[in-house]
C-alpha cells in the first residue's frame, strides 16, 4: 500500500476517485486516488471530522483529505482497503452514499415558496452530479421560474439524494 505523504509535506490530500467505509471497529476511512501529480491510492486513518460544506475532513493523525471528485465502490479503489482491512481484521460496510448526500445537501439550497421548499437550480450543483441529476430528470415535469434558469422541484432533488428518484 502506498502511503499518504506527511502532513508537512502534503497539507491536504485530494482524491479525485474516493469512497467511505466503516470498520466493524467504529471507525471510518477515507479511500481513494491522490489527484495529480501523485495520482496514487491510499486509505486514511481513523476520520476524525468531516465537513460536507467543504468536503474536507481530517483523520486522527491531522492529515487532512478533500473529496474532490468522483466517488465509487472498490472498483476506484483496487487492492488499498482490501490489503488494509487484511492487515486489520476487520469488517467494513460502505458509507460513500451518505457522505455524497450530506456534501450535496450542504452545497445545494433548496429554494423555499410560502415557507415550503420549493426548487432547486440546476446550475448550483456540483459536477459531476449536476450532470448525473440531468440524466435523472430526463422526462420529468420542471418549474419554470423566470430569470433563474433551469430548475428541478425539491421533491425530485431529495428523491434523487435518497436513491427514490428516477422511479423508473
Amino acid at each position: 500500500m502506498t502511503t499518504t505523504p506527511p502532513v508537512l509535506e502534503e497539507p491536504c490530500v485530494q482524491l479525485s476517485d474516493w469512497t467511505v467505509y466503516e470498520t466493524d471497529k467504529g471507525t471510518r476511512h477515507f479511500v481513494g486516488r491522490e489527484k495529480p501529480p501523485y495520482g496514487h491510492y491510499c486509505a486514511s486513518e481513523a476520520i476524525e471530522y468531516f465537513d460536507p460544506q467543504t468536503g474536507v475532513g481530517v483523520d486522527v493523525t491531522g492529515q487532512s483529505y478533500e473529496l474532490a471528485g468522483l466517488n465509487g465502490g472498490l472498483e476506484s479503489t483496487p487492492g488499498v482497503w482490501q490489503g488494509w482491512v487484511h492487515r486489520n481484521s476487520v469488517m467494513f460496510s460502505e458509507l460513500t452514499a451518505e457522505y455524497r448526500r450530506a456534501i450535496l445537501v450542504a452545497r445545494v439550497p433548496v429554494i423555499e415558496r410560502n415557507g415550503q421548499p420549493d426548487y432547486v437550480c440546476l446550475n448550483d450543483i456540483p459536477q459531476p452530479w449536476q450532470d448525473t441529476f440531468r440524466a435523472a430528470l430526463h422526462g420529468s415535469c420542471c418549474p419554470v421560474i423566470d430569470g433563474v434558469g433551469e430548475c428541478a422541484w425539491a421533491t425530485d432533488w431529495k428523491g434523487w439524494l435518497e436513491g427514490r428518484f428516477p422511479r423508473w
